[in-house]
């Protein structure tokens, strides 16, 4: 430790302004973590063209998304600032929109994972996703010997940390499997915490809600669709509440002229405004071709009591085990329908699913997660 007792800790993170590549989750887990363990002073090794700082987050702009050259200040600054612990807070597109420039930055975890040894840091990764639980042709992409063999190196450079954190157990599972020597442990995602309502109320909830980044993996006119087919019998809407992921900006074009009285596009809305929303939504509907992890949304309204409908893959299975409230859907039209009228319907499954997502929030608090993290940080520094 330095001479003041604290144990520095920096972060290669996407980070808050900038929105995706998981700035929004890393602001909230070393928020929390700062609180859990105020001996921790973290370095923020970011995606930023600016730096500012507090007492116990410092935020560094370091790198920018597919400039590879950038990728080599994060060495440096690791190098200079010389912390006990190097974090690694990534996904297999985290690094930018180019398959190039994320295999640079996975290169680049695995130099520093070399040099760990010579300057006496340890490190962590903390994985997201995994290419072999992705439908990657949903992505444009092909499952050619080229691409497994890519994915395979990348994947290895991202293990090759001390520790490998993911998000979900099936996870574990499937890496366990396929690379038997390496460390891995599960790390619930967090959930976050808002102050809607004192008490759960069915009524006066007249929104169906899509929430999340667009990108090619999320099938908007399958939701859309699906909601043409209830909402005459219905008296609800449909809200689209989000922003262009940011290694797919074009996806947003496609809905952003939607003329229908009865679907509203909002577009990005600020964490502030969501609760006025939430407490008039009765679901919110996650109609993913594949996932890419965790679900961040559904961790996100989670403990505001709203249920999900969500297309039946096996990351929504391993939630709804968990706890969630979950209503798993196949992904047609007639199904999706089908569970929205479900939700509309029958009161007494609303409450249900809306209870059962409650406790799951509280039990995934932000604070829980970093409890976690930090007694695996403790424990890792200790030896």
């Amino acid at each position: 430790m330095s001479k003041h007792g604290r144990i520095r800790i920096a972060v290669v993170t996407a980070y808050p302004p900038n929105r995706g590549r998981l700035s929004e989750y890393a602001k909230m887990l070393l928020t929390n973590l700062v609180k859990i363990n105020p001996k921790l002073q973290i370095i923020v090794l970011a995606d930023l063209q600016y730096s500012h700082s507090n007492s116990s987050i410092i935020v560094k702009g370091l790198w920018k998304p597919d400039v590879v050259f950038t990728l080599f200040e994060v060495i440096k600054e690791i190098l200079k600032i010389k912390p006990h612990l190097v974090m690694f807070n990534i996904h297999f597109a985290v690094f930018g929109r180019k398959r190039i420039s994320n295999f640079f930055g996975f290169s680049m975890i695995q130099l520093i994972n070399l040099l760990k040894k010579v300057f006496r840091f340890k490190t962590i990764t903390i994985l997201h996703n995994i290419p072999e639980a992705i439908k990657i042709e949903v992505l444009g992409l092909k499952r050619s010997l080229i691409n497994r063999i890519g994915f395979l190196i990348a994947e290895k450079m991202a293990l090759s940390s001390d520790v490998t954190l993911v998000t979900l157990k099936l996870y574990v599972k499937m890496l366990k499997e396929r690379f038997k020597k390496k460390k891995i442990m599960y790390l619930p995602h967090g959930a976050w915490s808002w102050s809607v309502n004192d008490k759960l109320a069915f009524e006066k909830r007249n929104i169906i809600a899509f929430i999340g980044y667009l990108s090619p993996t999320k099938d908007l006119n399958l939701l859309i669709n699906a909601f043409k087919k209830i909402r005459e019998e219905n008296n609800v809407k449909l809200c689209i509440i989000g922003s262009p992921h940011p290694n797919f900006p074009e996806s947003f074009s496609k809905i952003v002229n939607i003329k229908d009285d009865g679907i509203e596009v909002l577009g990005y809305v600020p964490d502030n405004k969501l609760p006025e929303i939430f407490k008039k939504t009765l679901a919110v509907v996650l109609p993913y071709k594949t996932t890419t992890g965790s679900s961040g949304v559904l961790h996100l309204v989670c403990s505001a009591g709203i249920p999900v409908i969500a297309v039946d893959h096996p990351e929504f299975r391993e939630l709804s085990r968990d706890g969630a409230g979950i209503l798993l859907t196949r992904n047609t039209v007639e199904d999706v329908a089908e569970k929205m009228r479900l939700i509309i319907k029958n009161k007494n499954l609303w409450y249900s699913l809306s209870r059962r997502s409650m406790i799951f929030g509280a039990k995934r608090s932000w604070d829980n997660v970093a409890k976690e993290l930090n007694k695996i940080i403790v424990s890792l520094l200790k030896h």
